[in-house]
Order: structure tokens, then sequence, then C-alpha cells
């Protein structure tokens, strides 16, 4: 199950981006269409499968905070991330900064040896669950 709260501001940070059109990262990756708006949106677990994909490609030792901006098909990479017990608030706030309006993005980042998080945003409203590296289930958050 997922878990909603009420997010911090946001703040800055050391990026690489991605157009989200053919790399690796977001090979497979599903957008959907909701209500009349058309708004992009990206599935935590779909973004949680792309981000095993990278793990599975590269190591979880190199993994780095990686935010999705569905809405304008962007990724970015936090290249300069602390490995930190603030790595959560820095990974987010550095993610958050990136938006622009009211659109949604989802970030995912390391949280311990076997485990990554992955936080979606919408409005002022967020979810987020706890991944295994090698298992296709989520962990409760």
């Amino acid at each position: 199950m997922h878990s909603a709260r009420a997010l911090p501001q946001a703040a800055g940070g050391t990026i690489t981006s991605v157009g989200m059109g053919g790399s690796a990262f977001s090979a497979g990756l599903a957008f959907a269409s909701e209500g009349h708006y058309r708004r992009s949106t990206v599935e935590m677990d779909a973004f949680a499968a792309m981000t095993r994909r990278v793990i599975a490609s590269d190591g979880f030792d190199r993994y780095l905070p990686t935010a999705c901006y569905p809405e304008r098909r962007v990724l970015r990479v936090l290249e300069d991330a602390p490995d930190t017990e603030q790595l959560e608030v820095i990974a987010l706030e550095w993610a958050l900064s990136w938006l622009e309006g009211a659109e949604e993005v989802l970030v995912a980042f390391k949280v311990d040896a076997a485990h990554f998080k992955v936080i979606r945003r919408a409005a002022d409203l967020s979810e987020e669950c706890v991944y295994s590296i090698t298992e296709a289930s989520a962990l409760l958050s």
C-alpha cells in the first residue's frame, strides 16, 4: 500500500537531463491520460520496474536519485547526491525544484543496500513506496 503525505518546499541541485524519447532508462515506460485534461501520468510500479532495469544494468552501488517529469517526458539524475541519512529530503527537494507549475513528478532514490523508494507527487499530495532491488513486489512504506 502506498502512503500519502504533504511535501516540503523545493531546493536546487546538480542534474543531468535526459529526454524520454529513446533512452534505455525509459524503455517500456507507459504514459496514460487522466480525464479530460489529457495529463500524462506514470504509475509508481512502472517507474520502479524501470529503476530495477537500470540497477540490473549499472549496479546499485552507483545508483543516483532520479526524477521523472511525465508531462514533459523528462528524466533528471542528481549527480552530486551525498551518501547520507538525509538523502530522502535532499532528493525530494531537488526533484521538486525542477517542477513546472503543478505537474506530476516521480523520484526514486536508494534507502539501503537492497531497497529504493519511489515518491510520486501530483498536486499537493504524494504517495510513496519502498521496493526491493530484485523482487517485483512493493514493500509498505
